[in-house]
């Protein structure tokens, strides 16, 4: 596994069973607060609950595409301690979820309320 810039955490060749389709996930396509809560589902079978309720509850499922999983956390702190400790931890919880995932990619996202400056909607 390897760790490359801006928190996306990656496998090595042959690290991931390549099964078709998204097995973890079932048959019909499921939201992202569905695939959000079975990968925390899973988060909590593979860390303690200490290290659980201190780290990943801001976790929130973005996307799967590429076989790469996107999650957002609440602060650049929180994404930076994860990449740091967790990459592993991610990765093997996401793979549960998406067996063909090869990558988890940490964001930080911006609070629900934010709304850009008037010269940024101006630009656009």
């Amino acid at each position: 596994m390897g760790l490359t810039r801006r928190g996306l955490l990656t496998a090595g060749a042959g690290s991931v069973a390549a099964s078709a389709g998204l097995v973890g996930v079932g048959q019909a396509a499921q939201t992202s607060q569905e695939l959000g809560r079975l990968l925390h589902a899973r988060l909590r079978e593979v860390v303690s609950e200490n290290h659980y309720k201190s780290w990943f509850p801001s976790i929130e499922f973005e996307k799967y595409e590429d076989g790469v999983v996107s999650l957002s956390v609440s602060t650049k702190f929180v994404m930076r301690w994860l990449t740091d400790h967790d990459s592993e931890t991610l990765l093997r919880a996401s793979q549960m979820v998406f067996p063909e995932a090869t990558a988890v990619r940490i964001l930080t996202r911006l609070p629900r309320d934010w709304t850009p400056p008037k010269w940024i909607k101006d630009e656009a």
